[in-house]
């Protein structure tokens, strides 16, 4: 039935989002290797394409879209300090999303090997909304 299979790929697609975001830090290492050895004189880069830059680009402007809403809402509900600090916050989030795949991908397989399957529960804590305080 369709309606299984949607539901099913919800519940796959932050495994999958996590593997493109495992894949972009890769990305990124290897750019910061490759310009080191830019630097050395040991490599020697070849011109991009015009697609490639515009690709680039938009990513780019994605990207700095992203971050500009997400330190927007932050600042809207705890100040600008909180702001500047949620830019930074959303690479150890990926980190944390990182860990909690392969913490998840390694329960799948133990229960793939015949161990019973476990459930972690999350104690939650919420940070006062300063808005809901301010009458």
């Amino acid at each position: 039935n369709i309606a299984q299979k949607w539901m099913l790929v919800q519940d796959r697609k932050s495994i999958f989002g996590t593997i493109v975001i495992i894949a972009g830090y890769i990305c990124l290492l290897l750019t910061v290797i490759l310009a080191a050895a830019y630097v050395q004189g040991l490599y020697q880069p070849q011109a991009l394409g015009a697609d490639v830059i515009l690709l680039l680009s938009l990513n780019s402007v994605f990207l700095l879209w992203r971050l500009g809403m997400r330190a927007g809402f932050v600042a809207a509900l705890y100040g600008p300090t909180e702001a500047l600090l949620s830019i930074p916050r959303s690479i150890v989030s990926n980190v944390i999303a990182i860990m909690a795949m392969r913490r998840a991908c390694t329960n799948y397989l133990r229960h793939c090997l015949g161990a019973p399957l476990t459930w972690d529960k999350t104690a939650h804590h919420f940070m006062p909304d300063k808005r809901a305080h301010s009458d």
